[in-house]
């Protein structure tokens, strides 16, 4: 009987460890996450002024889905502002807010996307939506680019691109102009 109780006192111990491991995970619970040049960015903030500031996902003017994730706690008043230092951002915003792949003309409204303090224009993007839950969940996908920097030079590929975003509460960022 001593045998059997060491054995489950053993089990549930090991049980306790196993779980404080997984409960100690250095894994954001949101991120936007890519490799480029060799190199892997995890992005796990976003807007200061939204959902805590971690990467976000936000449904506006039931047209659009903005996708977002950056190294450095932003302001939504700053978006386009060129004072704004941010070491690395993506921002995307797509026409839609379903699952599906987005990556022809018409379907992608705005993008920006900064590395290591370097603003890049897209050359090619695809972006691939797999799940939109509700709001307080999470919107998750991939993505790849081809992006040249802006003052110039080689382009550069973004490759394993994944993000898994909170869903903030829709209409907290403006649909783009038209």
């Amino acid at each position: 009987m001593k045998k059997w109780l060491i054995i489950a006192f053993c089990a549930a111990l090991m049980v306790t460890v196993g779980m404080m491991v997984s409960c100690t995970s250095e894994e954001a619970a949101y991120y936007v996450r890519f490799t480029a040049n060799g190199e892997t960015y995890e992005l796990t903030k976003g807007f200061s002024d939204i959902a805590n500031g971690d990467a976000v996902a936000v449904i506006s003017g039931e047209t659009y889905l903005a996708l977002t994730g950056t190294t450095d706690n932003i302001d939504t008043s700053a978006i386009g502002d060129d004072g704004t230092e941010v070491q690395n951002a993506v921002f995307i915003v797509l026409v839609g807010t379903t699952t599906g792949t987005y990556d022809e003309e018409g379907e992608i409204e705005v993008v920006f996307v900064i590395i290591d303090s370097v603003e890049y224009n897209i050359n090619a993007l695809s972006v691939t939506v797999t799940v939109v839950n509700e709001v307080g969940s999470t919107v998750e996908g991939t993505f790849t680019a081809t992006i040249t920097p802006e003052e110039g030079g080689d382009s550069i590929e973004i490759t394993e691109g994944e993000f898994k975003l909170y869903r903030a509460e829709d209409d907290v960022i403006s649909p783009p102009p038209s």
